[in-house]
């Protein structure tokens, strides 16, 4: 049955990838066979590969990816990763497989020259290594962002939830090559922003101030209304913005600089409120504000959402109720920016940008201005 053929392929991927574990004492006298069979598997066409193994073989093969590379002579193992990449991409509905592709680089990254079990090292050779670097911060940057822009357009709790592990995966492979002796370009750092790249742009932010500013700037001056089929895109790559602030100086400047955008390119028509409204969320339930003045403690939906730390599977969430969420961070913007413009003493730079913009404002945004002038000019009552 189709069943038992499933099972019967899965133990002998098992076997076989058992067979090439570092240190592991392996049947018969010469293991190389066992490397030759994977290997070979590894640079089968996806097709080819998916018809004999299935979805499940292949990500075996990628969980099985360091015992093979950190065996292999130089040439061979990059042919082998590059081959791996490509299965990833071919299958990009089956984003697991990508992920554990990234696990198992950096697994690589990681365990470089440590001992394994048998003591035997598990390391690859330098040059090996440099070309892996050197492949997962440029040589697939491309690829990779389109698979996860494509992905962020669906609505299902499973292509979602597995794009942004694979996401994450890719991050902690750049940091481990970010910090690496070797000097390696990161493309990610040095690349012009897009909606082809927006989403994992955003998600690597955390590595520099200004590549935050270089995303968050990027975001603020789109359209929402000419730009309406890239909304979806636009919300989640602001939720993967929004906590990657690293000081109080840093997020004193970015308001502002929101603000002014907002009397540039419009309030009405982008998402520069919106932007802010989750910025200003994530900051207030960073423990920072809280710790630093009990008086500021303000119990609200959009700080339930943030403290459970928003992670409820929002990208399998459809856009409108996305927007949902944006709607309630915005709602509670007014008190938090009030209360946080008084302790940066920013609020006349404040108050006089929101005072230009409200003439110009409609709706639930007019509000939210309006809102908050009148707690920057001191008629509003204070929390407690």
């Amino acid at each position: 049955s189709a069943v038992d053929d499933t099972e019967l392929t899965d133990s002998s991927l098992r076997i076989l990838f058992s067979q090439i574990e570092s240190g592991r004492r392996r049947i018969g006298f010469d293991g190389r066979g066992f490397f030759e069979l994977s290997t070979r598997l590894a640079k089968l066409a996806t097709e080819d590969l998916i018809k004999l193994v299935g979805e499940t073989g292949a990500q075996q093969m990628m969980m099985a990816m360091p015992n093979l590379l950190f065996q292999l002579p130089t040439s061979t193992g990059e042919e082998v990763a590059k081959c791996l990449w490509d299965i990833c991409r071919d299958l990009s509905n089956h984003q697991m497989v990508m992920t554990e592709f990234f696990n198992s680089i950096k697994t690589i990254l990681s365990s470089s020259g440590k001992e394994s079990r048998g003591k035997s090292k598990l390391s690859t050779s330098p040059a090996l290594l440099r070309a892996l670097q050197n492949f997962v911060a440029n040589g697939l940057f491309d690829e990779f962002c389109k698979v996860a822009t494509t992905q962020s357009s669906k609505i299902d709790e499973v292509s979602s939830s597995s794009y942004a592990t694979s996401i994450s995966a890719f991050l902690e492979c750049i940091n481990l090559i970010s910090t690496s002796a070797t000097t390696t370009d990161i493309r990610v750092l040095q690349s012009d922003v897009s909606c082809d790249n927006l989403l994992v742009m955003a998600s690597c932010a955390s590595f520099s101030s200004k590549l935050t500013r270089r995303v968050e700037t990027w975001i603020a001056r789109q359209d929402a209304r000419e730009n309406s089929s890239n909304l979806r895109l636009l919300l989640l790559s602001s939720l993967a913005l929004a906590p990657q602030c690293r000081n109080e100086i840093e997020m004193k400047e970015s308001v502002t600089n929101l603000f002014d955008i907002m009397l540039v390119a419009g309030i009405d028509n982008t998402l520069c409120m919106e932007l802010i409204a989750a910025k200003i969320a994530y900051w207030w339930d960073s423990g920072n504000i809280k710790a630093a003045d009990p008086i500021l403690r303000v119990s609200s939906m959009s700080s339930f959402l943030i403290s459970s730390n928003l992670c409820f599977e929002v990208q399998s969430l459809q856009t409108k109720q996305i927007c949902g969420i944006f709607d309630l961070l915005v709602t509670d913007l007014p008190v938090k920016l009030a209360l946080l413009c008084q302790t940066w003493k920013i609020s006349d730079d404040i108050s006089n940008r929101a005072t230009r913009l409200c003439k110009d404002a409609t709706g639930k945004k007019k509000a939210c201005l309006e809102r908050i002038i009148q707690l920057l000019d001191g008629g509003g009552e204070r929390m407690k």
